[in-house]
């Protein structure tokens, strides 16, 4: 009776263990589902922090005497959004807040039907419009869109190795969305790996059919606007030009720009949803004698996936809005004071 009782018990522990063992999927796969889960995606909510470190030596100091008060102001602030989004609809509303030494500047976001952003900003009494129409007709090819969206993310993961990878699973998490249990992938590179994964990667995306079609019909749409004409092999012919300089031009950053550490920290739920998101890199500049260290970290939380986002009702006329690009020019010249 011992024995078969001793049996019954390492059958149940290796049960068990199983059980536990088959939770635990691969870290790249992992990535793989949330990355599709997410394009499926028609609407969600996101919540963002990001705040930089910067030191710099004498040198670099000295080359402007603005740039220590620059530095001070970076270090002393943060940038927050909170946006609401539907993909499928082109509506957006959110708000974008800066704040920097007992300063802090708020901004009111908000998207229509993909063709129009409207700012509320206190550097202007009126509404601040940009007309996003000459993209919408891109952005608004959904099926288009689902399909890049899918193909990148394809490549990105083919592009990832196993070295790059750690994962921790079932963290307790505590979000807009209440409790739950969310499984750690960390996605860690140098600065040689870095550079590496970026220059197979961005000739491979641009290299997709989809990718392709949809840049296409960005430049033609954008050149039409401006009057100008070009034919898809030249169009073509721009794009190669491009990603032939690609590799040259990381080179020459190379010698300015040195990547200490570059890691993505995602965090995924039972059903594949990433809720939350932590990105850190720092990075090395350098000029001669002069040098500078910066410290950037950004964290994201996603909820309310495919909850409905309500368009904004604010109607624009001649009178309560006035063209981004009429703000920029009072900043430039005429001063906050004009407004």
């Amino acid at each position: 009776m011992k024995r078969i009782v001793a049996i019954a018990l390492v059958i149940l522990m290796v049960m068990t263990l199983s059980v536990g063992c088959a939770k635990k999927e691969a870290p790249l796969t992992l990535l793989d589902k949330t990355l599709n889960q997410t394009a499926g995606l028609e609407t969600l909510s996101t919540d963002l922090v990001l705040s930089a470190k910067v030191e710099a030596n004498e040198a670099m100091l000295a080359l402007d005497p603005s740039i220590k008060g620059i530095i001070d102001a970076v270090n002393a602030g943060k940038i927050s959004a909170t946006m609401a989004s539907d993909s499928k609809k082109g509506n957006m509303n959110g708000k974008l807040t800066i704040d920097t030494n007992g300063m802090s500047i708020a901004v009111d976001l908000y998207m229509k039907e993909f063709a129009q952003m409207i700012l509320k900003t206190p550097m202007a009494e009126k509404f601040v419009t940009m007309d996003l129409s000459q993209d919408a007709a891109n952005t608004m090819n959904v099926e288009l869109m689902t399909k890049v969206n899918k193909e990148v993310s394809a490549i990105f993961l083919a592009q990832l190795k196993e070295e790059f990878l750690t994962a921790e699973y079932k963290v307790p998490f505590e979000g807009k969305d209440g409790k739950v249990d969310l499984n750690y992938v960390t996605i860690k590179m140098n600065n040689d790996q870095f550079i590496t994964f970026v220059k197979e990667l961005i000739p491979a995306i641009y290299a997709s059919e989809s990718t392709k079609q949809l840049l296409t019909e960005s430049m033609t749409k954008s050149l039409e606007a401006s009057g100008q004409e070009a034919t898809p092999e030249e169009l073509q012919a721009q794009i190669d030009a491009s990603m032939e300089q690609l590799p040259t031009m990381l080179d020459q950053m190379q010698e300015n720009i040195t990547f200490d550490s570059v890691s993505f920290k995602m965090g995924i739920d039972k059903d594949y949803n990433t809720r939350d998101v932590a990105m850190d890199f720092v990075l090395t500049a350098k000029d001669q004698e002069a040098s500078m260290n910066i410290t950037v970290n950004a964290a994201t939380e996603y909820y309310a996936f495919n909850q409905p986002v309500t368009p904004t009702d604010i109607e624009i006329t001649e009178e309560n809005s006035m063209p981004f690009e009429d703000l920029l020019m009072q900043l430039i010249f005429g001063g906050m004071g004009g407004m």
